[in-house]
């Protein structure tokens, strides 16, 4: 829960739109929402129904076919959807990351993503250290590490993998 402390305070101006992807930590985070007057846009089944349990924020859940497995949704209506949003914030889960960029098990998750990141003005990644050393097969790549302009992360990143990232990047430990 200590990296979803930063939620709040990665983008002190991202109030009006804010757009959360399938992620465990991500879901820790809706407990910090609860109080929060924005509109968080989401794929993640689990993320809506965590945040239905407090009158904010208001929620709305991008429809399409139901991944059970990841707990998600996706269809084409959904991109065709995302072209109509300007998000102030996208908040960014990842189960890999690499020096060419950050990755994820699902192509179509994968191309959700890169559509968000298209339609953010401010992207947050969300990710504890231990995702830049995984071995896991997350063969889809969601985006380039140029991209991304907070990474909220657990532990003070080693300089090859601060690297990775453009140099303005803002990072928040806890």
């Amino acid at each position: 829960m200590k990296l979803a402390h930063h939620f709040g305070i990665a983008f002190d101006t991202a109030r009006r739109d804010v757009l959360k992807l399938t992620s465990t930590t991500l879901m820790q985070m809706c407990e910090l929402l609860g109080q929060v007057n924005t509109t968080v846009v989401t794929n993640s089944i689990d993320n809506a129904i965590r945040l239905t349990l407090h009158e904010l924020p208001a929620v709305e859940l991008l429809g399409g076919k139901i991944d059970k497995g990841n707990r998600y949704t996706y269809s084409l209506e959904t991109l065709a959807k995302l072209d109509n949003y300007t998000f102030d914030a996208a908040f960014l889960g990842t189960s890999k990351i690499q020096a060419d960029g950050i990755t994820i098990v699902d192509a179509y998750d994968a191309t959700i993503v890169k559509k968000v990141i298209a339609r953010s003005k401010k992207v947050a990644l969300v990710a504890q250290k231990y995702k830049f050393e995984a071995q896991n097969s997350s063969p889809y790549k969601s985006a380039d590490l140029k991209d991304i302009d907070v990474l909220i992360t657990d532990e003070p990143l080693s300089a090859q993998y601060c690297a990775y990232f453009k140099p303005d990047l803002k990072v928040k430990y806890s």
